[in-house]
């Protein structure tokens, strides 16, 4: 059984195209959705778009009357693509969920142990699984160099060339670039 929302946004777009399509071509039209949908689905979507399509069509009999128009093909388009839109993001909202499960003990552990980071400049962290994390040492007298090229953090313009000095920029800046492999000491 589909989430009711993926089936209300489902009746959403086919709706309009309840009048203009045959019962086959309908399933085949919902069959081409990227979300890839079982027969089952399929049936269970259908189903839903007749059963809108009457209520709709009831409450337009016992409306004062007005012209009805059929949605335009492009109208059609938009909330197509409107529904890809909207599964999208609900498979982004799934995986955050996931991960919150998953992985929130760790992350705070993660977080309250960096926060409690002691005198010999590393972390241990124990939980689903193990990590450890060695903050690289700075001397001041050694000369560092670019192992992968990377651009000046105020100046986008200036390129750290491999092999470069970078000695001058300075202990925080060069701490960083050790930790992520952009240079070394020489």
């Amino acid at each position: 059984m589909l989430h009711h929302a993926t089936l209300k946004a489902a009746v959403l777009v086919y709706a309009a195209l309840i009048g203009t399509m045959t019962e086959e071509s309908l399933k085949a039209e919902i069959a081409k959705n990227e979300k890839g949908f079982s027969p089952q689905e399929i049936d269970e979507i259908y189903a839903a778009v007749v059963k809108s399509k009457g209520e709709l069509n009831t409450e337009a009999e016992n409306q004062p009357a007005t012209s009805v128009v059929d949605t335009p093909k492009w109208v059609a388009e938009l909330l197509a693509s409107n529904l890809a839109t909207q599964q999208s993001n609900q498979a982004v909202v799934d995986a955050i969920s996931q991960f919150k499960e998953l992985a929130g003990d760790l992350v705070s552990e993660v977080v309250t142990a960096t926060k409690a980071l002691g005198e010999n400049n590393s972390v241990e962290v124990t939980g689903k699984q193990e990590m450890k994390l060695q903050l690289p040492e700075f001397d001041e007298d050694a000369i560092y160099e670019v192992i992968v090229p990377f651009r000046d953090s105020s100046d986008f313009t200036k390129l750290y060339k491999l092999g470069e000095d970078v000695s001058h920029l300075g202990e925080d800046r060069i701490k960083h670039l050790l930790l992520i492999g952009n240079v070394e000491e020489a």
